[in-house]
């Protein structure tokens, strides 16, 4: 489940939902951990396989969006981490490598870039990308 926060927080969850390989989730924890107080990690067998949108539901009103640890999180070779934003300004759904979430958690915690500007770095795939032009 999902942890209460401060009121005054905005803040990202990562939440892992396949348990399948604990060293998979710790590489990816590992690089969230560096990511500033923006993110809040969320380690709880209970979340097990739910979804995006089922854990959104559960968010405190001021978060901004949940990064899901998920079954591709776990097996793809980039632990391509499901970023679902919510809020009034979000954009669609999209997957980013958990080495690059620093680029997509920290302008949006900091207030620097909003969803739709960071959409805006996703590829013909659905991937975050720094190679990828903005429009």
């Amino acid at each position: 489940m999902i942890p209460p926060t401060s009121p005054n927080s905005e803040i990202l969850f990562l939440v892992r939902t396949d348990f399948s390989d604990d060293d998979a989730w710790h590489r990816v924890d590992e690089v969230a951990g560096r990511e500033g107080p923006g993110v809040e990690t969320v380690n709880d067998p209970a979340n097990r396989d739910l979804d995006a949108a089922t854990l959104s539901s559960e968010l405190p009103t001021v978060a901004r969006g949940v990064l899901l640890a998920d079954h591709v999180t776990m097996t793809t070779t980039d632990q391509l981490v499901m970023v679902y934003p919510t809020g009034t300004e979000a954009s669609p759904p999209f997957r980013a490598p958990a080495a690059l979430l620093t680029y997509v958690v920290s302008p949006i915690v900091l207030g620097v870039m909003n969803w739709s500007e960071t959409s805006g770095l996703v590829n013909q795939d659905g991937v975050f990308s720094m190679d990828h032009p903005r429009p």
